[in-house]
């Protein structure tokens, strides 16, 4: 199996309001994909990535974000 990533957190700011960072759970990982309520939001090869405001555009403004590794 592959290992989960670690600590999934909220890193933006005004310059970068959809960014969010985690750690990686070992150095073998290839990618991460980002998902924002289950959907598919985009792909990183670093233990980090900068959503676009449009996945964030349906919804009541609470979202669930996770990661996986692959």
């Amino acid at each position: 199996t592959i290992p989960a990533p670690i600590g999934l957190t909220y890193a933006g700011n005004k310059d970068l309001p959809y960014y969010f960072a985690w750690q990686a759970p070992s150095s073998d990982i290839e990618n991460y994909n980002v998902y924002v309520d289950g959907v598919f939001a985009g792909s990183s090869v670093n233990s980090s990535i900068n959503l676009t405001a449009d996945v964030f555009a349906n919804g009541n403004g609470d979202y669930t974000v996770s990661v996986r590794s692959v």
